[in-house]
């Protein structure tokens, strides 16, 4: 799913695939990378300057992803994390 602002421009984008594999299609190598338990889930987060603009997960069947055009903290990608299933 990709979601917009009022302006019609993208925001963020909510991936799901069958399997393991990061389903993100973004292969940047952010400078940190850090794991976050999110409702019990092992979350890799990525980014730089202490923000992020990717998450991504597996359930042992399925892989997710949410990225953000605009960085935003640990904080607020650990809420949006939390809503996707």
């Amino acid at each position: 799913m990709i979601y917009y602002n009022q302006g019609e421009q993208e925001v963020a984008r909510v991936r799901k695939g069958i399997g393991t594999e990061d389903v993100s299609g973004d292969y940047v190598n952010y400078p940190e990378i850090k794991t976050e338990n999110v409702n019990g889930k092992s979350v890799t987060m990525k980014g730089q300057e202490e923000k992020v603009v990717l998450a991504i997960w597996n359930d042992g069947e399925y892989s997710y992803a949410v990225s953000v055009e605009k960085s935003i903290s640990v904080d607020e990608m650990t809420e949006l994390v939390s809503v996707v299933e």
